[in-house]
């Protein structure tokens, strides 16, 4: 079972559209999470039906006006049981229908102020603190654990990094090692 996160700004084009139904079809996807993807809300059903028509979603456009986060899943495949929507994050249980293996999954996308970031890391340590299952939490914080994570862009400060790190100790998490293109 594959699940992907993708940051994709432009879902509004038709191109990218059908890039992202191709990608779903030929990498066999299973559960896809799309952040950024700046999709309003009177649109978002229609373009999230030319990319997956027979897929179950949910979205976080209930928690404010921007709703930048959607969460998609093949119903023959997987269930997802949705528990928590927050304007930063989609948390819930996702079964795989084959091996009935479960598991806690929270896709994320996380605002770019420290201030905003506060309430991201506390309701994930609430979802910390329910675990009963493995838990998987995706996508895009906007935060860095270590100043030479970020090429570019404007200087890091010590509290951004503090505050990720404290979440990830806090919670024992640990970043999975990537391979492949970086910063993509």
């Amino acid at each position: 079972m594959k699940l992907v996160t993708w940051n994709v700004r432009g879902l509004n084009k038709l191109y990218k559209q059908k890039e992202m139904k191709e990608f779903i079809k030929e990498n066999n996807i299973a559960i896809i999470a799309i952040v950024e993807h700046r999709v309003t809300e009177l649109v978002a059903k229609k373009i999230k039906n030319k990319i997956a028509p027979q897929w179950n979603w949910c979205n976080n456009y209930g928690t404010g006006d921007r709703g930048r986060i959607w969460l998609l899943w093949d119903p023959n495949r997987v269930s997802f049981t949705v528990e928590v929507t927050h304007v930063q994050l989609i948390h819930g249980q996702v079964c795989i229908l084959d091996s009935k293996m479960r598991f806690s999954f929270t896709t994320i996308y996380g605002l770019h102020t420290i201030g905003d970031q506060r309430s991201l890391w506390h309701e994930l340590r609430q979802i910390e603190n329910d675990q009963a299952r493995p838990w998987l939490a995706m996508r895009d914080f906007n935060a860095v654990l270590n100043i030479e994570d970020r090429i570019n862009g404007n200087q890091i400060q010590e509290s951004e990094v503090k505050n990720f790190k404290d979440f990830m100790n806090d919670c024992h998490m640990a970043e999975l090692r990537s391979i492949g293109a970086m910063y993509t």
